[in-house]
């Protein structure tokens, strides 16, 4: 092992490399200290859901199956795989540390090759791997008993958000690069597990998803129901005039050739009943993150049914050359006074989620 250190996250502890807090990406065993709040959060799905075995793919240090199951005492059968023999080491220590031992089994395998061997056998299975978890959703899904839940995390954002060449190749879509990117390499994201799913005659219904600081996390709903291919589709965008519309079209209404992003999830990407429950327990666990998280939750359970955009008031001032003066809640009830739905959105503090086309945004931000 390389020089290592214990730390406490949650109610968990775990030891990991002293690298991993100055500079983890050196780290012959990855952990990045940054992902203390994805973690929490997905602690706090598994105490929602109650799963009674959990798969945690590409586990390295085991950090998250070790959080979930210390946790969460629903959790009777945890299997860690990791295909780098160097991150045993680690796993056996945490295990160790936790008094999992009895609960947990460890397989230094490569994680695709695991899955096919063995089919329907868990009720949760998370993949947190480095950079695109495109190659393993098929796989997990075939892990999962049914109905299962499938959790991944997604730090490939910068193709995601607005490079052609390896988001058609990861991801079988187009990234659309705008003011609401974020919310479309989510909404890409997702909809690739879906479409993935869809083709093993399976139903993916998102319960969790967001965007923070540089991943996007993904926890859903798997069942044998008929997917609604409704729910997939395009966004398109004029550059020019910062229009927004659901769908694949050529022209905007000011005659300028649109821009589109997709296949992508068109619909509701969290499940309201879910958020209020994970809020709820959130109250009772002394996470270091509660506030933040309790603030995510927050906004989270406002900005679902929408439109699948949003506008950055900034990004929209600045190219109408329009003074940023007012405060976002101003904007936000002179919307709703001019009778348009408005929310604000965890993508980012300086957006609105709103019905409200681009005239009412702007007529509001020049009064």
């Amino acid at each position: 092992m390389e020089p290592s250190v214990r730390i406490k996250e949650g109610e968990t502890e775990l030891c990991v490399s002293k690298l991993s807090f100055s500079n983890p990406h050196r780290s012959v065993v990855f952990f990045n200290p940054r992902m203390a709040f994805s973690r929490s959060v997905g602690s706090l799905a598994i105490a929602v859901l109650k799963p009674k075995s959990m798969l945690d793919g590409l586990c390295s240090t085991g950090a998250r199956g070790i959080r979930y199951a210390t946790e969460n005492p629903s959790i009777k059968k945890l299997v860690l795989v990791d295909a780098n023999p160097l991150a045993f080491p680690y796993i056996r220590k945490n295990v160790l540390l936790n008094r999992l031992s009895a609960k947990t089994k460890a397989f230094c395998q490569d994680f695709n090759d695991y899955c096919f061997a063995n089919e329907n056998s868990f009720d949760f299975a998370e993949i947190d791997p480095f950079g695109t978890p495109a190659p393993f959703i098929e796989s997990t899904l075939l892990a999962l008993k049914k109905p299962g839940t499938l959790s991944f995390t997604s730090t490939d954002l910068a193709n995601v958000v607005k490079k052609n060449a390896p988001t058609l190749r990861d991801y079988g879509a187009k990234p659309l690069y705008c003011d609401f990117s974020h919310e479309t390499a989510l909404r890409i994201l997702l909809g690739f597990a879906v479409r993935k799913a869809a083709e093993m005659s399976l139903r993916v219904t998102p319960l969790l998803c967001f965007f923070e600081g540089y991943h996007v996390k993904i926890i859903a709903r798997v069942e044998k129901k008929k997917p609604d291919p409704k729910k997939i589709g395009f966004v398109s965008y004029c550059d020019r005039c910062l229009r927004r519309f659901e769908g694949k079209k050529a022209k905007c209404k000011c005659g300028n050739r649109l821009l589109y992003g997709g296949p992508l999830w068109l619909d509701a990407y969290c499940d309201k009943k879910f958020l209020r429950s994970l809020a709820s327990l959130n109250e009772k666990r002394g996470y270091a993150e509660k506030g933040h998280i309790a603030k995510m939750l927050w906004l989270l359970a406002r900005e679902q049914d929408f439109p699948p955009w949003f506008y950055d008031v900034h990004y929209f001032a600045d190219h109408y050359g329009l003074a940023a003066r007012k405060k976002m809640a101003s904007i936000i009830a002179e919307l709703r006074g001019a009778g348009f739905k408005a929310e604000r959105t965890h993508f980012t503090p300086t957006g609105v989620k709103t019905d409200a086309g681009i005239k009412e945004l702007k007529k509001i931000l020049s009064a």
